[in-house]
């Protein structure tokens, strides 16, 4: 290497390096500053605690101030009350007078079971039920009003114990009727069926008929007899006049009437 070479390298070393040193003092001062200034700035940054002087003149507030509470007026103490005490019925010493005592009744006898054998009996025989008898006849009540045919009616009118009775129109009655009928029309008035009702008992018969098994005008003043006028014995002919005239045609066994 050369000598020239040799004595200019350390002249150019020494500025380099002193322009380091000053830039790195003012970087260094510039951080301090910034530093100071960030923490002076931020409320969460450090602070150097500086003597508090409380001042003792008076700063007015508006705050109000608030009177302390009046104190509590003294409890009245509590009355004595005392409940009288139960006035005790005397008790004397003196003895009770004895009177004389109960006669006691003498205790009762009990009674002693003795067991017997028991006998065995044989059950005697029921006696025999006797027949309950038939009812009589006048228990069973008769029709009112019951029907009749003509070999019923016949000797009945002909013994006089019941009455017959024609209830046909008049016209009817007197162009030919059953020999001793008399005549009633199913058209009467209530006057005129009382007034006939007056000339006949009220225990005897009365037979009723009409012009055959076509007319049904017997049974219905039958009925009309029995419900009305409250009669107690009245029948009919369902056959009417043509069964009688029938019965007077048919031939009759030797030796009749």
């Amino acid at each position: 290497m050369p000598e020239a070479d040799k004595q200019t390298r350390p002249t150019v070393r020494k500025p380099i390096a002193g322009l380091l040193l000053v830039r790195t003092a003012a970087i260094l001062a510039l951080s301090t500053v910034l530093g100071f200034t960030f923490n002076s700035a931020n409320p969460l940054g450090l602070r150097w605690s500086t003597p508090v002087v409380e001042s003792t003149a008076a700063t007015p507030t508006n705050t109000p101030v608030i009177a302390p509470a009046p104190p509590a007026p003294p409890t009245p103490p509590a009355p004595d009350v005392r409940l009288p005490e139960p006035v005790r019925p005397a008790v004397s010493n003196r003895p009770l007078p004895l009177g004389p005592l109960p006669p006691t009744r003498p205790p009762r006898p009990i009674p002693v079971l003795t067991s017997t054998p028991a006998i065995a009996t044989e059950p005697s025989p029921a006696p025999p039920s006797a027949p309950i008898p038939p009812p009589p006849a006048s228990a069973t009540p008769a029709l009112n009003p019951a029907p009749m045919h003509w070999k019923e009616v016949e000797p009945l009118v002909k013994s006089g114990e019941a009455v017959l009775v024609d209830v046909r129109p008049r016209p009817s009655y007197d162009a030919g009727h059953i020999p001793e009928a008399t005549s009633l029309p199913s058209s009467s008035t209530p006057e005129q069926i009382n007034e006939f009702l007056k000339q006949h008992p009220q225990e005897k018969p009365l037979v009723l008929y009409c012009s055959g098994s076509s007319c049904a005008q017997s049974q219905k003043m039958a009925q009309r007899l029995v419900s009305e006028f409250h009669r107690s014995n009245v029948k009919y002919m369902p056959g009417g006049f043509t069964e009688w005239q029938q019965a007077q045609t048919a031939p009759k066994p030797e030796g009749a009437p």
